[in-house]
């Protein structure tokens, strides 16, 4: 892989990373807030596709991303206190 293809690649590992990072605290948050509505949130799952595809040569490049999300949530009501 050349040192230019390399660098692209560790660029687009970034940017997933740091999307798995938004998305996880973005579940966090809504989380406690279902919670403190009194509603159990007894799992939840979080699917995130990405891809990425890339062409070029010297006088031609092109470059293309997607991401697809999926949240599902097993919910339960709180007991009566």
């Amino acid at each position: 892989m050349s040192g230019g293809a390399a660098e692209k690649v560790a660029g687009a590992l970034d940017k997933a990373e740091q999307l798995i990072e938004a998305v996880a605290s973005s579940v966090s948050t809504v989380w406690d807030a279902v919670e403190r509505n009194g509603v159990l949130i007894q799992e939840a799952q979080v699917e995130v596709g990405i891809g990425f595809e890339g062409e070029g040569n010297a006088y031609i490049c092109k470059a293309t991303a997607s991401a697809n999300l999926v949240v599902t949530l097993k919910l339960a009501r709180a007991a009566a206190e």
